[in-house]
C-alpha cells in the first residue's frame, strides 16, 4: 500500500476517534448504537474504535441502558475522567498560566508564573511539580498545549512575533525544549484565540451545523472564526488580527502603523 494511503487511513482513523470522543464527552452515557447514528459511522467502525479508547482507560462503560424494544439492553459508555490528564500552558504578557486538567476538563490546579529569562526551564518545572501535588503519574499525562497570542511557524513551531509580549522575552524555541522536558508526551501549540474558538464551539451554548465567529477582548482585541462542513465537521478554523483593523481613518496612529485602530479605540476609551 502507498505511503500516503497510509497516511491517510491513519488520519481518517485518528478524526473518527476524536469524533466519538467528543460524542460520548458531550452526550454521556451513550450507547455504540446511538454512536453510529450521531456520527453516521458504520456500526463496525464505532464498535472498533469504541474498543481502541476502552484500552487506552479514555472510555469507561457505566452499566446497561434503557431499551425500547425487548432486544438486549445497551451499554452506556463515558468519558473516564481518570484515564488521563492534560496540561495547558497560556502564555501571557508577564509570564504564563499553567493548568493541570482531568479528561473530563475539570481543572485540577492553576498556577501563574511571573516571567523570567528560562521560561521553559520555569514551565517543566511547574508542569512537574503540578502532578506530583495531585498524585498524577507522568504516563498519565497526555499532551502539554501552549497557547501563546501571536504568530508562530507552524511546521517547526517556532515563535516569531507577538504584539502583547516584548520581543527580547519570547523564548523562540519555547514548544521544542517543552518535549525534550516531556519526551514521551504530545506537546502542541496554537494560537490562543484560535485555541478560544475552538474551544467555544465544544461548548453547551453552541449550536451544532452553525459558523460563528469569537471575538476575544484581553490583553489585545483578537477573534476567531469556524466555518462548518455539511457534515458538520470543522472546515476552517482560523484567527483574525481583529484588533489591528482601521476603524476611523483619521484617527491616532496604532503601533501596528494603522490609523485608529480597533486595539487604539479600545484603550482610548474610559470604561
Amino acid at each position: 500500500m502507498p505511503r500516503e494511503d497510509t497516511q491517510s487511513q491513519q488520519k481518517m482513523k485518528e478524526h473518527n476517534s476524536m469524533l466519538l470522543l467528543n460524542m460520548i464527552r458531550r452526550e454521556a452515557p451513550i450507547s455504540r448504537a446511538e454512536l453510529a447514528c450521531r456520527t453516521r459511522l458504520s456500526p463496525t467502525t464505532v464498535s472498533m474504535l469504541v474498543e481502541e479508547l476502552l484500552e487506552k482507560k479514555w472510555v469507561v462503560e457505566t452499566g446497561a441502558g434503557s431499551s425500547g424494544s425487548r432486544g438486549r439492553k445497551p451499554i452506556m459508555l463515558e468519558i473516564n475522567g481518570k484515564g488521563g490528564c492534560i496540561v495547558t500552558v497560556e502564555i501571557v504578557s508577564n509570564g504564563c498560566i499553567c493548568s493541570l486538567y482531568d479528561f473530563c476538563l475539570r481543572k485540577l490546579r492553576s498556577v501563574r508564573m511571573k516571567q523570567s529569562g528560562q521560561m521553559s526551564r520555569d514551565i517543566i518545572e511547574e508542569i512537574r511539580v503540578l502532578l506530583h501535588e495531585q498524585r498524577v503519574a507522568l504516563s498519565r499525562l497526555v499532551a502539554i498545549s501552549i497557547i501563546f497570542p501571536g504568530i508562530f511557524e507552524a511546521e517547526t513551531g517556532h515563535i516569531l512575533f507577538s504584539s502583547v509580549i516584548p520581543t527580547e522575552l519570547l523564548e523562540r524555541d519555547l514548544p521544542d525544549k517543552i518535549r525534550k522536558g516531556f519526551p514521551k508526551v504530545r506537546v502542541i501549540m496554537d494560537n490562543d484565540t484560535r485555541m478560544m474558538t475552538l474551544a467555544e464551539s465544544f461548548s453547551e451554548g453552541y449550536v451544532p451545523g452553525t459558523n460563528m465567529l469569537a471575538i476575544n477582548i484581553d490583553e489585545g482585541i483578537s477573534a476567531g472564526v469556524i466555518l462548518k462542513d455539511e457534515y458538520d465537521d470543522i472546515k476552517i478554523c482560523n484567527a483574525l488580527e481583529a484588533g489591528h483593523i482601521v476603524i476611523e481613518r483619521n484617527g491616532r496612529k496604532c503601533k501596528c502603523s494603522n490609523q485608529a485602530a480597533w486595539k487604539r479605540i479600545v484603550r482610548l476609551t474610559p470604561c
